[in-house]
């Protein structure tokens, strides 16, 4: 599924609910992509949180560990997202 290529029956089916229903919460396929972005920003904010309070010039050790906590983050949130990808 994508939201560039799919009607917006398929996409309302792939989510369990009808094409009317859709309708009642979305104007259109980009309203979709406008609420999936607001979400993901809400889940992903604190993570910029501490890369800002990294001194200036931070060891490679403090790097990767947010890097890591990032790549960990974007696992676990990645699959409302997906859609966007593809």
């Amino acid at each position: 599924m994508t939201l560039r290529t799919d009607p917006h029956h398929h996409i309302a089916a792939r989510a369990g609910a009808s094409r009317a229903t859709f309708y009642l919460h979305f104007g259109s396929k980009a309203d979709v992509v406008v609420e999936l972005l607001a979400i993901q920003q809400s889940r992903f904010q604190p993570l910029w949180k501490p890369l800002k309070e990294l001194p200036r010039r931070p060891h490679r050790a403090m790097i990767s560990e947010w890097l890591d906590r990032s790549a960990l983050a974007w696992e676990e949130q990645g699959p409302p997202t997906r859609p966007l990808h593809h």
